[in-house]
């Protein structure tokens, strides 16, 4: 057999298997914070995306360029514009495997790709956000660190990746340059007990940091979000949560995969080699391990809001470092490995293939929109509870639907009632980005419009409208339940509020400031 020839066929079967996993998936609806990089990619020009990115979101403009592009390429599309992404997790999963193959060999190399697609985290491999980059460029860091730590061979190129790796960390999101930390700590304790200087990994390191002076303007941005719900705060139950939910994922893989690796080598008990875990690589995978216990205290102590994708870099770390050390407690049996890759294959396939392609076929499929509300009571306005639903409904319905869809805003109100204040310049975010259906303050609207139809759902963190109207004692009567709508909200209610004493505010322009508005995370 040729010596590449495992490689070849390995990289195959993950290839098709991501396509399938990827199939999957991609047909999903665009929502909130995918459309804000939808219609941000759909300027005509990189100064006015950039433009656009620095008032209304959160992140660096990489993702929103290469949006841009691909939306040129192959038109106006979901597809389109999660390309970049679906590119960007293959891309890492192809980084951990030739990573895993210098540690342990190519038995044990496709183990981190096949469990990140079985996990919870695949879910960014379509989705149009910036995760899927950034842990692209934390692999790559990953690899070419170290191939630069650990042999002269091929040092310009690995030097060359580092420093590409690094930018790619600072380019992809705010968080990113977290991620590169560990490995500037691993290379201070390397300083520290060889005395010597490596200038040139230093400078790959760390001179593409200074592109983080470019996010002053999104630190700004994010400051104007004066509240997060409870809900969503960071909290020490979300640091045991991220762990928790990614072995949940992947664990039953996991323990059979070793136990297959252990049932292969249990005649022929060997010592295991652990000399591939240098000190360097003990301080990378810890640091990056505590990623989202040391972030979750940073925004515990400004009461931010905590998402595990935030942390998403920590899951390929750590499926990366099972199958290291899964490789080395059995001394690289190629014969363990393949028999541990082979288990956990399986049930990836059976876990984010088979299952969820039977339950399509067998589950009736969403509406592609909400036509089904058409026809309800069309004479009334038709207000979304939510922000995420108002800016999906105006996204993809019809004007029957549109031109009657309004979004409601009142800041004391949301504080109140929600704790909230992510959709205060709904107004202004709509349009800046031409989003159909219309934003206006809560009381002149209730003045002009007594009777209305609401979509929402009464205890979503961030909405607050359904509590204000029960709490003033409107008349909300149940219309139906609609579980084949696309949207998070399914219940339809009428609202019946007095005329009598009302009373509008002066008017005025309901959009406040240009950094306000964020959906349940545009980070």
């Amino acid at each position: 057999m040729s010596k590449n020839r495992p490689v070849t066929l390995t990289l195959l079967g993950l290839t098709v298997l991501y396509a399938a996993v990827v199939a999957l998936q991609v047909g999903r609806h665009l929502w909130f914070d995918e459309l804000i990089t939808y219609h941000i990619a759909l300027a005509p020009s990189l100064a006015r995306i950039v433009r656009l990115v620095v008032a209304w979101d959160l992140n660096p403009p990489t993702m929103h360029i290469l949006a841009h592009y691909s939306l040129m390429a192959f038109g106006p599309n979901a597809l389109a514009v999660r390309l970049p992404s679906i590119v960007a997790f293959y891309a890492a999963g192809i980084f951990l495997f030739f990573y895993v193959r210098r540690k342990v060999g190519v038995a044990y190399a496709a183990i981190p790709f096949l469990l990140l697609c079985g996990s919870n985290f695949s879910y960014y491999a379509t989705e149009a956000r910036p995760y899927a980059m950034m842990a692209a460029a934390f692999c790559g860091l990953l690899l070419s660190w170290d191939t630069a730590t650990s042999t002269a061979r091929y040092r310009s190129w690995a030097l060359a990746g580092v420093a590409v790796s690094s930018l790619g960390l600072v380019a992809s999101h705010v968080f990113g340059p977290l991620s590169l930390f560990p490995f500037v700590a691993a290379e201070a304790y390397r300083y520290w007990t060889t005395r010597q200087a490596d200038w040139p990994l230093y400078g790959a390191l760390l001179l593409p940091c200074t592109g983080v002076l470019g996010y002053l303007p999104l630190v700004r941005a994010y400051s104007a979000i004066t509240y997060y719900p409870p809900y969503f705060q960071a909290s020490y139950h979300k640091m045991g949560a991220f762990y928790w939910n990614l072995f949940k994922a992947v664990g039953w893989a996991v323990c059979l995969g070793a136990a297959a690796a252990c049932f292969v080598v249990r005649r022929a008990p060997r010592r295991a080699n652990l000399s591939l875990f240098r000190p360097v690589n003990a301080i990378v995978y810890t640091l990056i391990g505590a990623l989202p216990v040391f972030l979750n205290m940073i925004f515990m102590h400004d009461q931010g809001a905590f998402w595990p994708r935030y942390c998403i870099t920590t899951a390929f770390a750590l499926c990366t470092l099972f199958a290291v050390i899964l490789g080395s407690a059995v001394s690289r049996d190629a014969r363990a490995g393949y028999a541990a890759t082979a288990v956990i294959a399986c049930m990836v396939v059976i876990g984010s293939v088979a299952l969820p392609a039977w339950e399509k076929s067998v589950k009736p499929s969403l509406s592609p929109n909400a036509a089904t509300l058409a026809g309800i009571q069309a004479n009334l306005p038709l207000v979304a509870a939510s922000g995420m639903t108002f800016v999906e409904m105006g996204h993809y319905e019809q004007p029957a639907i549109t031109d009657r869809l309004y979004y409601l805003v009142d800041r004391a109100d949301s504080i109140r009632y929600a704790h909230s204040t992510l959709f205060d310049d709904l107004h202004g975010f709509a349009q800046a980005l031409g989003l159909r259906g219309r934003v206006e303050q809560f009381q002149s609207f209730v003045c002009e419009h007594p009777d209305f139809l609401v979509l929402g759902t009464v205890d979503y963190p961030e909405d607050w409208l359904l509590r204000k109207l029960a709490a003033d004692r409107a008349s909300v009567t149940l219309i139906g339940k609609y579980p084949e709508l696309p949207y998070k909200d399914h219940r339809l209610y009428r609202i019946a509020l007095p005329r009598a004493g009302c009373v509008p505010p002066p008017k005025h322009d309901s959009g406040q400031s240009a950094d306000a508005v964020s959906a349940s995370s545009v980070l």
